[in-house]
């Protein structure tokens, strides 16, 4: 499973038969699919910390800035998991705090469904903060076997946790089993092209419907 994920960027597998099956995911960051040698190095580390903290356990996970890894005894493909969420924050916080936080939640709700309806279930955007000259951008991502439905549902949860754990922070990430959604004041995206999203939701094309 290691070896294959960089070829494609995320990677479902089964191993064993019967009550001695194991199940596991592994996937990379949407942006650095194109960076195999990264995707693929980030994954080993990831595997390789599984291997020697979850000797005996019948589940793990891990996730780093640039991948994740899931194992279990039981199928878990197709099932959000927000067993587990933690969030880091910047310690600065805005300065036109309302202004600041209205912006960035209308910045999240266009990654997360740019994620949820997309194959690859990863959205990036930015978005432009006239008051304070900054540009604020935005990334939402589910495991590729959760269906579109159960991905906006597992990044809603991710936006509470934001929203209680960083009202004002300038950046910010939730992550889960499942999912992550992250945004910040300064360009952490890899790709070239990061979508500008108009700072008047009403003027936003509307984004595809979901998936089943």
């Amino acid at each position: 499973m290691v070896r294959k994920v960089s070829s494609n960027g995320s990677i479902m597998s089964t191993v064993g038969d019967g009550e001695n099956t194991v199940y596991g995911l592994a996937q990379c960051r949407g942006d650095i699919f194109n960076n195999s040698k990264g995707c693929s190095e980030c994954v080993m580390t990831a595997a390789q910390k599984l291997q020697a903290d979850c000797v005996k356990a019948a589940s793990g996970k891990i996730w780093y800035d640039f991948c994740s890894i899931r194992f279990d005894s039981n199928n878990f493909f197709g099932k959000a998991d927000v067993s587990i969420t933690k969030t880091y924050r910047n310690v600065k916080t805005a300065d036109d705090q309302e202004a600041f936080h209205d912006t960035v939640w209308q910045l999240l709700e266009w990654v997360k469904m740019s994620a949820a309806t997309k194959s690859n279930r990863f959205g990036i955007g930015k978005i432009n903060f006239a008051s304070q000259n900054l540009t604020i951008y935005g990334m939402a991502q589910c495991t590729e076997d959760l269906s579109g439905l159960a991905c906006i549902g597992c990044l809603t949860q991710m936006s509470s946790s934001l929203k209680q754990g960083c009202p004002y922070q300038i950046g910010c990430v939730a992550v889960t089993g499942s999912c992550r959604l992250r945004y910040e004041a300064s360009n952490f995206i890899l790709t070239a092209e990061v979508p500008l999203f108009p700072a008047d939701q009403h003027t936003a094309p509307a984004p595809a419907p979901l998936p089943n």
